[in-house]
């Protein structure tokens, strides 16, 4: 695989080039005042058809190994950009009661009345960053090098020894089933938590 995705291409409009004149010493009032007289001359459809013209440069390419396992593949490019959007997210989206916990003070009703009908209510940003700790946690596991499902298999009594491989396989493991469905259910609901607020991934 090779990605390639570059930054959006700067706007380039009447007031832009206006602004430069600042660099020769020009107050913003004057150049403002340019950039407006600029705005209602040819120069702006112009540079409206040069803009039209200038795309974000995006190159990617698949090769046939990365479809192998393509869960595991996309997760290594989910995660790390879901750590940097938390990082350094300046907002959160509107996110529903039922996806956070009852008792952690998440919810909008366990936070004070709010002052006024269009306020967020003091667990807003809360229940976002609970809801991304979620999918980050549900991306670690689907990128881990060690199978986390390993924890809930104990091999501690297997020995060597039996005939029969299958036999031994299933006398000797136990396997803690309810922690590796509570396991399992944890990923599925960050899975169907990503899925639920993917067009809200933006900062």
């Amino acid at each position: 695989m090779k990605v390639i995705i570059k930054n959006y291409p700067n706007y380039i409009g009447p007031y832009q080039i206006a602004e430069l004149l600042k660099f020769i010493g020009v107050s913003e009032e004057k150049y403002d005042k340019f950039g407006d007289w600029l705005s209602k001359t040819w120069i702006n459809k112009f540079l409206e058809k040069i803009n039209d013209k200038r795309k974000q440069k995006i190159k990617i390419r698949i090769d046939d190994f990365d479809v192998w396992s393509m869960d595991y593949t996309i997760s290594l490019i989910i995660l790390p950009m879901l750590k940097l959007l938390k990082d350094q997210k300046h907002g959160a989206p509107f996110t529903d009661d039922e996806d956070v916990p009852e008792g952690m003070n998440l919810k909008s009703t366990e936070a004070p009345p709010l002052e006024h009908e269009w306020d967020t209510d003091d667990n807003f940003f809360k229940r976002w960053d609970w809801i991304m700790d979620e999918i980050i946690w549900t991306f670690e596991q689907l990128t881990s090098e060690n199978n986390n499902e390993n924890r809930f298999y104990d091999r501690s009594e297997c020995t060597e020894d039996s005939e029969d491989i299958h036999d031994w396989l299933k006398s000797k493991i136990k396997i803690d089933q309810e922690g590796l469905k509570k396991y399992n259910e944890r990923i599925n609901n960050g899975l169907r938590l990503f899925g639920k607020y993917f067009r809200s991934l933006w900062d």
